[in-house]
Formats: C-alpha cells, structure tokens, sequence
C-alpha cells in the first residue's frame, strides 16, 4: 500500500511507497474519487458550479471532500429518512473542474504497473501451487469495484479455460449492480468465448426469508450465509455431480482497508469460509485509491454506484451499512428500498415503536440491533424440551412426524417400528450409545411427541438430538447446512432427505450454528432483546444507605490491594466505616463472601487488580468505577442521569430526589458519593467530578474526557455487552445517549475521543478479540463472544 500526495496541478494523487516526513500535502487515509452524481445527491448544485463530466471532480476521505488537496466541505450525519448537515470549509462558492485524469495516470504509470506486475505473478504462482489440489479455480465477482480489478488482473495472468468466474446474486443487490454485471459478462464473453461466467442465487428471493428469518442484524447477520456463501458452494457441488463439494482455489477482492478486522486476514487461508476452499486476496495491499487508479487505467466499467456516492456497493439494505451509504440508496434508489422499509416498520411497530417514532427508528438503524426472536412470527415453528426420570421429551411443531425422523439420521444410525396404536418405537445409536425411543403421532399433522431413554449418560448424543428436532421445526430449506455436509449426503429439495448410504454422522449439520439451526438462533427469544427506541431500561436506584455516607478512599483500596482481604480485618476504621468499605469493594467486585461472619476473598477481578495496582493504579480505578456504574445505584444514577456540566449540591441533590424521592436514603446516597469522588482519581484524575468550596457553597464539575486506557477501554466495552446481551454495537450506540453503559457514558467521552481511543485499542493485541471498523463511514464495535469482561482484561493484561 503506497502513500498518497495531492497533486494540486492536475487535481488527481501521487502514489510512492513513502514520501518523507513532513512534506507538504501528504494524506492520511485513502482518498475516493467523487463525480457530479453524488454532488447532485448531496444538494450542492445550487452551491458549487461543476461539469456533468465522465472525470472525477474532487476527493474524499470518509465524509470530508478535498478539491485540489484542500478540504472544502465536511458531511455530518443523514440516514435512511434524514439529509445530512453540510458543513462548507473556506469559500462556501466554488467552482469545479473535472480532475486531469490522463496525467494523473501517466505521472503515477510507474507505481500502478508495479503494483498489478506483482497483482499478476501473485495470481499465477497461486494457481501453480493449488491446481492440483482443487476442482476449479474461481473468481468471485460482485459488480464492485475491487471484483473488477481482480477479474481484470486474473483474466492478464490465466488462460480462460484455466478459470470461471461466478457471480453472488444475493436478490438484494441494487439495480446498477445488476447492470454492471451484464455489461462485464457481455464484455468478457466477446474477448474469451470459452470462460464460464456463471451466476449463483438462492431459490427463494431474498425479502421472502427476511420474513421468515427476521431482519438481519449486526448480532444475527445470517443473509450472508444463506445468500452469499452457500450458493456457490451449491452451484459447485451441482457442477462437480457427485454430490459431495468441490475443491476450490477462489480468488478474492478482499482488501486490508476495507476494515480493522480484515486487515488482520492472510492473502491465503485454507478452510476459513469452507472446508473445502482456498480464497486467494489478490489485491490485499491495494487502497481504495489504487484500486480506482487502475481502473481509470484500464478503462473498466465504473459502477453507477459508486458516481452515486457509495463507498460499497453490496446489498440493498444491510446492517452494517453507514448512514451515509443508506441515505445514498435511499435518494438513489428509492423503489428498491420500499420493500424492505415495509418489514423494517413491521417490525418495528412489534417493538413497541408508533407511526411517529418510525422515522428515528430507520434513521438510527435500530433494526440492526436486534439480539432476539421477539415479535417476529415463527409461523407455528416451536420445540419444547423438558427432562424428567431420565428422559428426554419434546413437543415440536412446524414440520411432519417424517421430517423429525429424517433429521434424527443425521445424529446415528436408526432402527424404526412401525406404528401402533398411535406410537412407533425405535433406537438411535450414536457416539458409542443406544438411545431408544418413542414418538406419538400427532393429531394436527404436525412433528408431535418424541421422548428417548436414558439420556443422562450421553450428554453429546443428547444435545445433537436436540439440535436435530429444532432444525427439524424450523428448517425452511435456506441451504446452508448443506455446504457443510461433506459426503453430499443431506439435501433439502423437494423435501428434507438423508442418505443413511452417505451420512457418516460427523454432525457438522447440526454444530455448525447455535441450536443447530440458522433460523432458529434468528428467532431465539433466549438472548436479551435490545430495546429500540433508548429509554434507560435501568433497574431502581436503591441501596443508598449502605454507604452510610462515606464514600470509597484512595487509602482504603490501597490497603486491599497492598495487604489483601486480611486488611479488612486489621485496619484502624470504625465499624461503620469498616462495613462501608466492605460495601464499596463488593459492589466494586473486588470481593466476595465465602462464608458466613464475614469471612471475604479477592475474587479474580480482585486478585487481577491486585498483581497491576503499582504499576498501574489509574487503570485499577477505572476499572472499578465502571464495576459501580454497573452495580451501584448511586454510581449508575450518577453516570446515567447527570450529564457533563457544573452542578451545586443543591442541584444534585434536586436531581435526585427528583428520581428516588427527598428522604434521608437520598441524601446519604449522596454524601457518599461526593465524598467518593472528593478523595479518589475518579474526581480529579477522571474529572468525573472535581469538588470546588466547601460545605453548602461547594460545587461538582463533572468535565470527563478523560484519556483512559487501553486496559479500561476493553473492559468497559465487555461489561457493556455483558449488560446488554450482544457482542455487536457501534460508536453512534455508545455516545448517542441510549446506551445503559460503555465508556462514552461513564467517562464522559465524546464520539471523537471515543474513536480515537478505539483507534489506539485497534493497535494493541486487544485487536484479535475487540474487532473495531471504523473506515468508510462505518462505525462498527464487535467483541469475542466467547469472552467474559474479566477473561477479556486477564488476556490483555497477560499478553
């Protein structure tokens, strides 16, 4: 990836590997030519003069544009029903001409035929190392940008019957991709008669299943499987034609800019979209704007989307999408958009949302998320388990008595009676048991009644047997649990088949997704399910008098810290004091009870802080107040009713009242906490409330902002995914007021030292588990599910 330089003579970019520090009109990011189409979107028509020119016309870097290497004009927020607020930098007049493009390619010639020379041998010495190994050799072609340059580098470097090209019709691409498509397959099919240009799409059009799924989201992103992933796998196995999957070396436009997460991909991985699949990154290193570069070099066909505006050009309407790109399609592509707004406000008004709200709602992309299944209809699909004697029993509906058979074989090997008296009788053998069992016909004609025997000695057989019967109710053949059967044993057209011939058991149809069942986890209620219009969802703030007015010290926790929980029992405070402290560090979660008569340990947070408090204190701090902002009722009003600003304690004791009602409970509550803010980093070192006067005249400056660490930072964005149920969120939930938690709330931090700060975290080894995307407009937090707030910090602490 080369740096880039304006070129304020021809308007365009210089490419070199590196320019020296500190030289004039160095840019930092990757800059995206803009055409008059996204001006005219943008309203600026009535503002600038500019050409309907074929050229570019200026630059942009995310939302700020630049003409001739000066930044002219900053977008602010916009979304799916709002206009974005235009912010004009310098002369809000301007008149534009069209970049000289021919002499920015020639003045960058020497660069761009480096970078696609190496494009190119990469490709061959690829295909050389793994023909023997594949069935086929692919590139994966979406009508972007990047899919057409690796299309442009594959088709200079192989012969055309050494490879095929597939296109992903997921049935929610915009219309000019669409078209991009038809013109590159007609293009190609003129130079290279003989390349397979082929198209890949699911059978049931995508707006159906977004019904029956619900809408994806950032926590349920299931389309991409069902749409993206195992069609091609599909297409392959079709074209191969004997049922199992076909090896395949695909070559990839995946880029390393594109996102934090995918920055840390390898140009080559074997089995990490499919077992069976090589993916190849041809142009990894490449930036955005090299990759336009080589395309106005090359002369290929620019997406309409792209003049439209759009960073991406992907689906219609995904979760991940930016305000910024939502707005694009919105105006753009208005009738494509009206089909999924239908379910969107659908679902919405399920969530509680009035006609009303239903702009915010779409606006602040509230639909992306959602952690569960609540108010979307599982069309009768239901299972319930229960376990009693011995015995494992199930009432499913939602598909056949046979259906519940037939997924049962992908577990063992079935040995079936037939039916008597309503019931038929048979064995499972499984994972080295026999399990018999026993079903009941039903009498609506749905699965009906299953119980099996002595399960509580084959724990792995029973939980298969459970994932077996939710996919057998929920199953709505979307097809990708059968790209992960390896012997092509299982398929789901016309009806749910298992070839007991093939079938070797190996459960990979029912392991590879919670429950078993992509739609199932989809319409799982389980998960907590995220409110979403705001409101503070908080339990009561109670507890106040615990503290009995004193607030946690500094020397207090030093003394934990430094002597351990003997010091509890072996300090110089009076009782109350001694009961109050003990208050503080429980709630602090740096002790617990292990016994009756007061007997305390440091519980592993405790005993983690521990080992860090003299090398780093402040840390220690941090990572207590936001333990209390979740567990203490005086902290979490604090945090969550007070906003940054100066306060008398007159003021914030009103506030108080006002919330817990005027009694001594309150006032005590707040003492404590004034007296926790006074005589601790919290109020000073964390400006979370710096004390001026004394007695009635005093006041609190609750400033925040301040620099936490990288230590803090991570545990607080766990603990706020803790709370909430979902390991995925973005910046704009955490500063936009209606997050319960994160560190934009409990430090006070503005959405741009919150992004600086995840930019710093993005640097650290926290990067392989707090995956931060914050390119393109995109704003996207997503943490390591596996992953508790305390494993997350012994981690990042260890490493």
């Amino acid at each position: 990836m080369n740096s880039v330089r304006w070129d304020r003579e021809t308007g365009g970019v210089l490419l070199a590997p590196a320019f020296p520090t500190g030289m004039a009109d160095v840019v930092v990011g990757a800059p995206r030519p803009v055409f008059w189409e996204e001006l005219d979107l943008l309203g600026l028509s009535k503002t600038w003069k500019y050409p309907r020119s074929k050229e570019p016309l200026l630059w942009a870097i995310e939302r700020r544009y630049y003409y001739r290497g000066d930044p002219v004009l900053d977008v602010h927020g916009g979304g799916m029903t709002s206009a974005p607020t235009l912010e004009f930098l310098g002369k809000r007049k301007l008149k534009l001409a069209p970049i000289d493009v021919a002499s920015t390619l020639e003045r960058n010639s020497a660069t761009l035929e480096t970078l696609e020379n190496e494009a190119m041998e990469f490709v061959l010495k690829t295909y050389r190392r793994f023909r023997k190994r594949v069935d086929y050799t692919v590139v994966a072609f979406s009508g972007g940008k990047d899919s057409q340059v690796i299309l442009d580098i594959v088709s200079r470097a192989l012969h055309p019957d050494q490879y095929m090209v597939i296109f992903t019709d997921t049935t929610m691409e915009l219309p000019c991709t669409l078209e991009t498509v038809e013109r590159v397959r007609e293009e190609y099919r003129m130079r290279f008669p003989e390349l397979q240009f082929l198209t890949a799409r699911h059978e049931t059009p995508a707006l159906e299943l977004w019904s029956k799924f619900g809408p994806p989201s950032r926590m349920h992103r299931w389309c991409c499987s069902v749409y993206k992933s195992a069609p091609v796998v599909r297409l392959l196995q079709q074209l191969k034609g004997d049922g199992t999957q076909a090896r395949v070396l695909l070559f990839d436009g995946v880029r390393s800019d594109e996102s934090q997460r995918r920055s840390a991909y390898a140009r080559i991985t074997a089995g990490g979209k499919s077992l069976t699949q090589i993916n190849a990154s041809v142009i990894q290193l490449w930036s955005s704007t090299e990759v336009y570069l080589h395309i106005f070099r090359r002369a290929l066909i620019v997406n309409q989307g792209y003049r439209d505006g759009l960073a991406r050009v992907g689906c219609a309407v995904c979760p991940f999408s930016s305000p910024g790109t939502e707005r694009v399609i919105a105006q753009a592509y208005p009738k494509v958009l009206a089909g999924y707004r239908r379910i969107l406000e659908a679902y919405a008004t399920t969530q509680g949302a009035q006609e009303s709200d239903m702009d915010m709602y779409l606006n602040n992309g509230d639909w992306k998320k959602r952690g569960g299944g609540v108010g979307i209809d599982s069309e009768g699909s239901r299972v319930d388990f229960t376990m009693g004697s011995g015995q494992l029993r199930a009432t499913i509906k939602g598909c056949s008595k046979n259906e519940v058979l037939e997924w049962l074989k992908a577990v063992g090997v079935l040995s079936v009676s037939d039916w008597h008296d309503g019931v038929r009788r048979g064995t499972i053998a499984a994972r080295a048991e026999s399990i018999n069992f026993s079903q009941w016909e039903s009498v609506d004609a749905s699965g009906g009644r299953i119980a099996f025997d002595a399960v509580a000695s084959a724990p792995e057989a029973t939980g298969l047997i459970q994932k077996a019967l939710t996919k057998a109710a929920y199953c709505v053949q979307c097809g990708v649990c059968t790209v992960q059967c390896p012997t092509g044993a299982l398929s789901l057209s016309p009806l749910v088949h298992i070839d007991e011939a093939r079938c070797e058991h190996c459960g990979r149809c029912l392991t590879f997704v919670d429950k078993g069942c992509l739609r199932a986890k989809s319409l799982s209620t389980s998960q907590a399910s995220i409110r979403p219009l705001g409101g503070s969802g908080m339990e009561s703030y109670t507890g106040f008098s615990r503290y009995q007015t004193f607030g946690l010290r500094r020397e207090w926790l030093d003394g934990l810290m430094i002597h351990g929980v003997e010091w509890i029992g072996a300090n110089s405070l009076g009782n109350r004091q001694r009961d109050s402290a003990v208050v503080w560090f429980r709630e602090s979660g740096l002790i617990e009870s292990v016994a009756k008569g007061g007997i305390f340990q440091l519980t592993d947070l405790g005993a983690l802080c521990q080992s860090k408090y003299v090398t780093a204190p402040s840390a220690v701090w941090g990572i207590l107040f936001i333990n209390l902002a979740h567990r203490s009722g005086i902290v979490r009003w604090y945090v969550t009713e007070v906003s940054l600003g100066d306060y008398t304690t007159s003021d914030l004791y009103q506030r108080l009242s006002a919330t817990c009602g005027d009694n001594r409970s309150s006032r005590n509550g707040l003492t404590a906490l004034l007296n926790l803010l006074k005589t601790t980093p919290l109020g000073d070192v964390y400006a979370l409330g710096v004390a001026h006067g004394v007695g009635r005249s005093s006041s609190v400056r609750k400033l925040g902002g301040a620099s936490i660490s990288a230590a803090v930072l991570l545990y607080s964005l766990y603990r706020y995914a803790e709370e909430r149920g979902s390991y995925d969120f973005t910046v704009t939930q955490l500063v936009n007021g209606e997050a319960n938690g994160g560190p934009a709330k409990e430090f006070g931090l503005s959405r741009e030292a919150l992004i600086a700060r995840l930019r710093e975290l993005s640097t650290t080894t926290a990067a392989g588990y707090a995956h931060v995307d914050l390119l393109g407009g995109l704003d996207n937090i997503s943490l390591e599910r596996g992953l508790s707030a305390i494993l997350a910090l012994q981690r990042f602490w260890r490493e």
